[in-house]
């Protein structure tokens, strides 16, 4: 678990091309960049 410093695209984006297929679950609010972020990182 983790929270990140800011709700930035690239913040975002960044933390999670660090663990890529690691990730397994990832809890948000349906903020639309938040969503678009995990969406382009993970798939």
């Amino acid at each position: 678990m983790d929270i990140l410093p800011n709700r930035k695209k690239e913040t975002i984006k960044n933390y999670l091309s660090q663990y890529g297929a690691d990730v397994e679950i990832v809890v948000m609010d349906m903020n639309p960049i938040f969503k678009a972020a995990v969406h382009q990182s993970l798939g």
